[in-house]
């Protein structure tokens, strides 16, 4: 039934802002735009929506195997709320999970840019194997979407799960 997992979509409040966060400070690379700034009335967005008429500017990203993206949109009509993503605990809170090579490394360079983090990394201490993370920490992006960032042994030639 499922062929697979396709993107993870955030609305966010500046396009630009994010762009600066997911592109140029996490190294993702845009794989394509939509820009309907100016409206899509009677549209397939708009329908989908489940509105008359959208206006909205869409970028899809990724790490280069066009699998798997995030999709950012920035919607000017209808006008969003903003709502609290509340803690990574909360039922309705989710989050986007990302393996790294070397999580202090990350965590290091994303405060010094002043991302925030819900704690320093924490590390496992019961040694776990592929693919249970080792060590792991939640930051959020500019709009308060919750992001988890996972450090994991590499898998061995007998893995067969991600």
């Amino acid at each position: 039934m499922i062929k697979w997992i396709n993107h993870t979509c955030f609305i966010v409040k500046d396009l630009e802002k994010s762009l600066v966060f997911y592109r140029d400070l996490l190294g993702m690379t845009v794989e394509r735009e939509e820009f309907r700034d100016q409206g899509s009335a009677g549209s397939f967005g708009a329908a989908l929506f489940g509105q008359e008429q959208v206006r909205y500017n869409m970028v899809y990203l990724g790490i280069g195997d066009m699998r798997h993206s995030v999709e950012l949109v920035q919607f000017f009509d209808p006008v969003p709320e903003q709502l609290d993503q509340g803690r990574p605990v909360d039922i309705g809170s989710g989050h986007l999970g990302i393996i790294v090579e070397d999580l202090d490394d990350v965590y290091a360079r994303l405060s010094a840019e002043g991302v925030e983090f819900l704690t320093p990394p924490q590390v496992r201490n019961d040694k776990p194997a592929y693919p249970w993370a080792r060590k792991g920490a939640f930051a959020k992006d500019p709009d308060g979407n919750w992001l988890e960032f996972l450090e994991r042994s590499e898998p061995t030639e007998q893995t067969s799960v991600v």
